[in-house]
């Protein structure tokens, strides 16, 4: 990982507007175990491509593993308003709602996920929705 995190950076001081790059080197570090650095450099990307979807749904599952589902929500909320067709994030806002106990705004998701083709989201139906 370390090679890759050396290579991630020499591109960004190449070119400091490469967006993947930090990405990547976000991943890195995240394989390191290095999460503050690797959310330093998921934001970066982010700010860098406002519209970068993998981005903003590898940040937005890193901030509900840490419990900020607010900051989850919001992040998988802009990849819905910018693909309303990506199923695994109407999935995913789901269960951070689910989490958060917001119980009303997670069966909505779940019924969009599946309707997408995210077979999962019909057991969550089943199993959490009347």
């Amino acid at each position: 990982m370390e090679g890759a995190i050396n290579a991630y950076t020499k591109a960004i001081d190449q070119n400091s507007n490469s967006d993947s790059a930090y990405f990547f080197r976000g991943v890195s570090y995240k394989a390191k175990g290095m999460l503050d650095k690797a959310m330093a450099d998921y934001s970066k990307a982010i700010e860098l491509n406002p519209k970068y979807e993998e981005a903003l749904m590898t940040r937005a599952a890193e901030y509900s593993t840490a419990k900020k589902y607010t900051e989850s929500i919001a992040d998988y909320s802009k990849v819905i308003e910018l693909n309303p067709k990506n199923g695994k994030a109407w999935m995913s806002r789901g269960v951070v709602y689910f989490a958060n106990k917001q119980a009303d705004k997670c069966c909505p998701d779940w019924k969009k996920a599946k309707e997408l083709g995210e077979a999962e989201a019909d057991d969550l139906l089943i199993e959490n929705c009347k």
